[in-house]
């Protein structure tokens, strides 16, 4: 089983492929060097609760969803925590809208 900077850095890269985002993007929004971030990625790196703060954040995602290392087959997928980042994002109005159409797709099958 991998270490949890491997693990890490494995949840990490695919957060920011799910999103569709470059290293680039990523490190640029994150204000952390590109060559820190592959670091991070490749499970060499050792950041700090700030850069992994500014990196959920530029990820718009929670601490806890970026962090959380427990074992893979139980963690939140990446679809899972990209409808969550989604949602947080709007306000309550919209949420409830989202809710309805949600819960109509699921009564249609």
């Amino acid at each position: 089983m991998p270490g949890p900077a491997n693990q890490l850095g494995r949840k990490l890269r695919a957060l920011r492929n799910s999103f569709g985002m470059t290293q680039e993007q990523l490190a640029e929004g994150a204000d952390i060097s590109l060559k820190h971030l592959g670091e991070i990625e490749r499970g060499r790196g050792n950041p700090t609760l700030a850069t992994l703060e500014a990196l959920a954040k530029a990820l718009h995602v929670t601490l806890s969803d970026l962090i959380a290392l427990r074992d893979e087959r139980q963690s939140l997928g990446t679809a899972s925590i990209q409808i969550r980042a989604l949602v947080e994002k709007q306000d309550e109005a919209v949420r409830s809208r989202m809710l309805r159409v949600l819960k109509a797709m699921l009564d249609d099958e």
